[in-house]
Formats: C-alpha cells, structure tokens, sequence
C-alpha cells in the first residue's frame, strides 16, 4: 500500500474494489495520490509539496473525497 512508499494497485471500500490508487513521490519532491472511485466514475488526486507520502496516505485513508 501507499503507506509502504510508492504503489499502484486496487483499493478496497469493505470488501469491494472501490477504484485504482497511484501514490508517489516525484522527481521534484512532491508527495501525490491518484484515484479513481469506480461508484462515482471519478478521477481525483492530492499532494503533499514536503514529500511526506505516508502523512498524505493517512489522510486519504482517513476519509478524503466526496461525500456519499
């Protein structure tokens, strides 16, 4: 997973595949998360300009994203 350091793969929302997840960190630093949410048939993302992965994994974990 993201918390391990860079991934790509499908995420789960209970015992589901929710969507595809790609987190990073780049070339210039910055720590970033894509994901899709195969409900909403949706693309987003998020970064972190410190390239602090993990705190950013935590958050998106925690609960980032639309309202359902």
């Amino acid at each position: 997973s993201c918390a391990e350091g860079s991934f790509e793969g499908d995420y789960l929302a209970g015992n589901r595949v929710a969507g595809h997840l790609v987190c990073f960190v780049g070339d210039d630093g910055v720590a970033a998360i894509v994901w899709t949410d195969e409900l909403l048939d949706i693309m987003s993302f998020a970064w972190r300009d410190d390239g602090n992965l993990r705190a950013l994994f935590d958050a998106w974990a925690e609960g980032v994203g639309p309202e359902r």
